[in-house]
């Protein structure tokens, strides 16, 4: 009784929530994911409830398993369906090769069970997805020693078939053709004694055949007849018939060649003209004569009638012993043998030195060049090293043992640089004319220039060549200190006459005092400032400033080295 209550319950419950949910009076299969309805059958009549969507669950099928060499494939599709009923007592899955389906389940429901009814479409095809199924990573197979599957014949390839012992994956690989087999043979064209026959072989499988040429026979020759008798220088001939087809076949008798007595000497050899001599045939009696080849010289110990030496050839003679004729030849030139060679000039920082080496047989020299050091640490060999006031690690050092290396100046006493004094006007066109050669052209036209100066060759030469103008009123200024400006319009000018380029320049408005530079000297500043030879103090360029001996050192090393390119 307590159960049939309970069951009362429970079944007055779900009426009143079906009641609810009931909003057609017509029943609709059920369909992916939208609501259908479906009847409800009892004794108390049919009632119409509103049912759900169904939920979609994925199951994948392998439809193609996939092997060695060969994808397979897999697809998802709707394999149960699910309502919002529990405990279904039957699920029935979708077939893929039907257009539709019906299903049954069955739900208890208040002591009776109602079976619905439900049509779905087929499911189509969710997902196409193509893999390689191999239990060997990578497929790396262990595969089996393989099985001929299709024995090869003379047309055809076989097949061996290896087999993997893990997946049972299969690769195949062919057997090449096996040759023919020609041991079926039959004479197409007998041979004759002149023409050729034909052998014919054919293949024991397949229609295949080959043919070979059987050689002629040849003749087969009966005794020969001379028709000719040969002689020492003809030929004669004789005849025979053929056995088998009855030809006349001819043949030549070679010439028999002289016989010759013994041969008498006409003409001695000697040791460069040939000899000749005469000998008669025994037979035909014919006399011939034959060239005896020139004896060649015999020569003796050769004579050295001169000696070779390292640069030039020798002679020597050698006397034949048969004819006395004497024959002169050439003794080739010795080679130099030189010693381990001698410093004659030391390798300074900036100035190469000089190894000579003299040849031990002539006594003939050659020099090589010792590179320069490239660098000066102030020790014996510096060329500065004299000057006690220079110092080693000053900035002009270099530049100073560059001047005085190059002779292109050198201290104001022994011992005396004096860096930071101004150089003259003087000195710095010195300075240049030492640097050309100390060419002698020009001729002195300044008052203040007096002849016979350590200057005045030097005065004329940048004056000749309008590298220097002078100071107004024929006068140069030898002892006036040469200004900044002064120096670069000179350099500049010496350029042009050396014919280099100068059209680099630069901006003399970057510096501070570039508005200073004199208008003759504009051009030539602005050079020298672009090819590094000024690079202003301080930032400035101070053009009317004199210019230090150790200044125009440095100047004059950065011109050669940069601009004349040296």
């Amino acid at each position: 009784m307590k159960q049939f209550g309970k069951r009362l319950l429970i079944a007055l419950l779900l009426v009143a929530l079906l009641a609810g949910s009931v909003v057609h009076a017509a029943s609709y299969p059920l369909v992916f994911l939208k609501a259908g309805y479906h009847n409800q059958t009892c004794a108390e009549g049919t009632t119409l409830d509103l049912v759900f969507s169904i939920f979609h669950e994925y199951k994948n099928e392998i439809l193609h398993i996939a092997v060695y060499d060969e994808y397979g494939s897999k697809v998802a599709y709707l394999d149960k369906q699910f309502y919002n009923y529990s405990n279904p007592t039957t699920e029935f899955t979708a077939a893929l090769d039907t257009t539709g389906y019906y299903g049954t389940y069955t739900v208890e429901y208040y002591m009776s069970f109602y079976t619905f009814f439900a049509w779905h479409d087929a499911p189509s095809v969710y997902q196409t997805e193509f893999y390689v199924v191999s239990p060997c990573p990578d497929n790396a197979h262990t595969w089996d020693n393989g099985e001929i599957t299709q024995e090869p014949t003379c047309v055809e390839d076989g097949v061996k078939t290896f087999t993997c012992e893990d997946c049972g994956a299969t690769r195949t690989e062919s057997i090449a053709k096996i040759s023919h087999n020609y041991e079926n043979e039959s004479v197409n064209v007998e041979p004759t004694c002149t023409m050729p026959g034909e052998m014919h072989y054919s293949c024991t499988t397949c229609d295949d055949f080959i043919t070979e040429e059987i050689p002629a026979l040849g003749h087969t020759l009966g005794d020969a007849t001379v028709t000719k008798e040969p002689t020492c220088t003809e030929a004669g001939s004789e005849t025979a018939l053929c056995s088998i087809c009855n030809e006349e076949v001819t043949e030549e008798i070679p010439a028999l060649g002289h016989t010759f007595g013994e041969a008498t000497v006409t003409k001695e050899p000697t040791c460069t003209e040939a000899g000749s001599e005469t000998a008669f045939c025994s037979i035909c009696n014919e006399e011939v004569s034959e060239e005896i080849p020139a004896l060649g010289h015999t020569f003796g110990e050769a004579t050295v009638t001169k000696e070779p030496t390292c640069t030039e050839a020798g002679s020597k003679t050698t006397v034949c012993t048969a004819c006395g004729e004497e024959i002169s030849e050439q003794i080739e030139p010795l080679e130099h043998d030189w010693d381990d060679g001698e410093v004659t000039v030391e390798a300074t920082a900036y100035k190469d030195g000089e190894l000579t080496y003299t040849c031990e047989n002539c006594g003939e020299t050659k020099t090589e060049s010792i590179p320069a050091k490239g660098e000066c640490n102030g020790g014996k060999n510096c060329p500065s090293r004299k000057f006690k006031d220079v110092d080693k690690n000053a900035w002009y050092h270099e530049a100073i043992d560059y001047a005085v290396e190059h002779t292109l100046f050198g201290g104001m006493s022994d011992n005396t640089f004096e860096p930071n004094t101004a150089m003259t006007r003087a000195m710095l066109v010195t300075v240049l004319w030492r640097y050309a050669g100390s060419p002698d052209e020009g001729k002195n036209e300044f008052n203040d220039v007096k002849n016979g100066q350590w200057y005045t060759d030097a005065v004329a030469w940048a004056a000749e060549n309008e590298i220097v103008s002078g100071v107004g009123n024929g006068k140069f200024a030898p002892n006036a200190n040469i200004s900044r400006e002064q120096m670069a319009a000179i350099l500049y000018r010496y350029a042009e006459q050396l014919e280099l380029d100068t059209d680099e320049s630069a901006k003399l408005t970057d510096f501070p005092d570039g508005k200073s530079v004199s208008s003759y000297a504009k051009d030539a500043v602005s050079w020298a400032v672009a090819e590094g030879l000024i690079n202003g103090s301080d930032g400035k360029l101070m053009p009317q400033g004199n210019a230090t001996r150790a200044q125009v050192a440095a100047i004059l090393m950065r011109f050669i080295q940069n601009v004349v390119n040296e």
